[in-house]
């Protein structure tokens, strides 16, 4: 959803208020700025707990602030091309200001609000939804259509098996990768995997 503060605080009545903490290290907007929906890759870990039901906090749950940014993928954040990543789609209610890096934000890693936050599968990132007008977590899944119902069973069962296989190489006390291990090649992966032992499940 794409609004100015201004009309966050007049449609919600809740403040726009960023804590003292945040921004000593980054500047907050102001009343007229304009706010779009903002996205962040949690990670296989976080979409895990966000696929069960589980997930608390948007963010690692020992960080204080949240990073989102306002697109869907970054050179960063290549996970997300396998497992999709998260809307969050009123940002203004975790008060984030900006970042130095253009299109980044840093707010508040609050409680999650299931339906302020939507999944939005790998299918789906490249296409042109209509963000600035999708307000709730049902917006999206109407926008999506039942395809994305099915891809997420799908996506659940590929990220299960990712999760396990890193389980497995972990187990086997095999050196943590520099890089995600989704980023990897799959030639390298395999060898990897083939060096310790580990029967591929993901890879």
């Amino acid at each position: 959803m794409r609004e100015t503060v201004q009309a966050f605080v007049k449609r919600t009545g809740a403040a726009y208020q960023p804590p003292r903490w945040l921004t000593d290290l980054y500047p907050p907007l102001g009343a007229r700025d304009i706010m779009p929906t903002l996205f962040r890759y949690p990670g296989p870990c976080g979409l895990r707990d966000y696929f069960q039901g589980t997930l608390g906090r948007l963010g690692a749950p020992d960080q204080a602030t949240l990073w989102m940014a306002d697109r869907l993928l970054w050179s960063d954040t290549r996970g997300a091309a396998h497992f999709g990543t998260v809307a969050i789609l009123q940002p203004l209610r975790v008060s984030p200001c900006r970042a130095p890096r253009k299109g980044v934000y840093v707010g508040v890693n609050e409680q999650a609000d299931s339906d302020l936050v939507a999944w939005v599968p790998p299918s789906f990132l490249e296409k042109k939804l209509p963000w600035d007008k999708l307000a709730s977590a049902r917006d999206v899944s109407q926008e999506l259509g039942p395809r994305a119902e099915a891809e997420r069973h799908q996506v659940a069962q590929r990220l299960s098996a990712y999760l396990e296989e890193l389980s497995e190489m972990e187990r086997a006390k095999a050196p943590a990768p520099l890089v995600p291990w989704c980023e990897l090649p799959r030639d390298q992966r395999l060898k990897l995997l083939a060096e310790y032992g580990v029967q591929p499940r993901w890879s």
